[in-house]
């Protein structure tokens, strides 16, 4: 009889190697887990301010204290997703393309498209573990009034795709050219690129 743990090993062994590696390798690192628990703490802290808000002007049937909470949680969620994870895929794939890294990847015989579509796989899905702790709070925003279910509905799929977009370019800038100069200058200019428009 196959257990549950042998039909995982099965399934991840199905699965494009560099997604499970860059999805293993990004929430052990301190920077996503320390990016993630920042979001969390702005998170608990914008909605007490805004249920206190509320529960203060209750009488005020016109507050948009919900408005509010959702820009707050936006805009440190697309940060996170945009900037940030965008910058780890563009460093991850420097990494790889090194000599040394790079002779151990040709030698398992995945193509270039296969490790391009894992490494996007693997920010949809960490983007996909951002949204999964963010959902919670656009709950209560609704609750508080001034914003809508298709406000918050659009919001769970485009910020995600966004990181996944930004990615693409990230990674776009990383395999441009073999020049290493070259390449941190256009990591740096998609940086500007992304971080311009997010504020």
């Amino acid at each position: 009889m196959i257990t549950t743990g042998e039909r995982i090993a099965g399934f991840t062994d199905r699965l494009n190697p560099m997604l499970v590696r860059c999805v293993r390798q990004e929430l052990s690192s301190k920077m996503f887990l320390g990016t993630f628990n920042l979001l969390l703490i702005v998170a608990v802290i914008a909605c007490l301010i805004a249920a206190n808000q509320a529960y203060l002007n209750s009488d005020n049937p016109d507050t948009t204290y919900g408005q509010d909470l959702f820009n707050v949680l936006a805009w440190g969620w697309s940060f996170m997703l945009v900037v940030i994870q965008s910058g780890a895929t563009h460093r991850l794939v420097m990494q790889e393309r090194q000599n040394d890294t790079w002779d151990l990847v040709d030698l398992t015989g995945i193509g270039p498209r296969r490790i391009v579509r894992g490494l996007l796989l693997a920010n949809l899905v960490q983007g996909l573990l951002s949204t999964a702790a963010i959902a919670p709070f656009l709950v209560m925003a609704y609750l508080l009034r001034g914003l809508d279910l298709v406000s918050i509905a659009m919001a769970l799929v485009t910020v995600p795709l966004l990181g996944v977009a930004a990615s693409a370019l990230a990674v776009l800038s990383a395999c441009a050219t073999p020049a290493k100069n070259i390449k941190n200058a256009a990591g740096g200019f998609i940086h500007m690129f992304l971080v311009f428009p997010w504020i």
